[in-house]
This record gives C-alpha cells, sequence and structure tokens, in this order.
C-alpha cells in the first residue's frame, strides 16, 4: 500500500521536479492543491516543500481534516526518521470538498469532470480528482489572494471506468 512514510519520498520527488521546472520557475505560485485521501501524497508534497512560501493544501475526500492532518503529521515524521532528521512542525493544511459521500458520483461531480475534459483535455476521475478540484474551486472563490494555483491530478485511472448506477 502506498500509506507509508516511504511512498511519501515519491511526491517529495514530484514536487521537486515542478520547481525545477523552467516554467515554473518564473512564475510566483501561492498555493498547490491535491486530493487528500491517506494523506501521503500531500505529506511528501509538504515535505519537498522545504521553506517556500507556497501553501500546501489537501482536500480531503472521505476522511474528516482532523483525520487526515494527524495522518499527514504522522508521514511527515516518519520520512524525517528515515532520513535521521528531527522532526519539525509545519503548517499542514486541509481542506473539504463539498462532497459528502465518498464514491457517489452526482451531477456536481459529472459537470466537473464534462467541463475540465472538455476545457482542458483533462480526464478528471470521479472518486479522488474530480471531487477534490470542485473542493478546491470552492475554496478559491472565498479566497481570491490566491491568483497561481497549482491543481496535482494524482490519478485514479481505474476509477474513470466505473459506472455511476
Amino acid at each position: 500500500g502506498g500509506h507509508m512514510p516511504e511512498a511519501g519520498f515519491a511526491y517529495n520527488e514530484v514536487i521537486k521536479s515542478l520547481y525545477a521546472d523552467d516554467f515554473i520557475q518564473n512564475k510566483q505560485i501561492d498555493a498547490i492543491f491535491m486530493p487528500c485521501g491517506t494523506g501521503t501524497s500531500q505529506a511528501g508534497i509538504i515535505y519537498g516543500n522545504e521553506d517556500r512560501a507556497v501553501k500546501i493544501y489537501g482536500v480531503t475526500i472521505a476522511r474528516p481534516i482532523e483525520r487526515c492532518i494527524t495522518e499527514i503529521d504522522t508521514i511527515l515524521n516518519g520520512m524525517a526518521r528515515i532520513e535521521g532528521k528531527e522532526h519539525q512542525e509545519c503548517e499542514i493544511n486541509v481542506i473539504e470538498s463539498g462532497i459528502r459521500n465518498y464514491g457517489a458520483i452526482n451531477d456536481v461531480i459529472e459537470g466537473v469532470i464534462e467541463e475540465i475534459a472538455v476545457s482542458d483535455g483533462i480526464y478528471l476521475d470521479p472518486i479522488y480528482n474530480a471531487p477534490a478540484f470542485y473542493g478546491m474551486r470552492c475554496f478559491l472563490k472565498s479566497h481570491q489572494e490566491y491568483k497561481n494555483v497549482i491543481y496535482i491530478n494524482t490519478g485514479g485511472v481505474p476509477n474513470v471506468f466505473l459506472n455511476k448506477e
């Protein structure tokens, strides 16, 4: 399974690659958003974010916010232990998706999937990424200080083939 400190290092590499990209280097990124299931991906991103001012937000798709924060902190602690470092307290931001029924595919989710597929050619899966993307958009409506954000599509490709019935 992916819910372990060792798995967090994969997303640690993702954020390092992102920051090394020439396109990103010339941009002022305000925040990064991603789905938060077990919290492992978000922990890896936070771990690799180091001292940058970029806010990292997980959009919970199943768990209560407090549980997400606890799980992310546990993964971060494990990652530091693996590298022989002291675990540093850090900001862990988790927000609600606004979709209460985990795994439910409804008109809101279908609308987000269709809109992004048509506008950007990206097909968000209905279980993780479409609800998280929806939650990010709702959050950004009331947090207009974030002008340049990145959404990390963490996958979920097998979920694309689910039947909503």
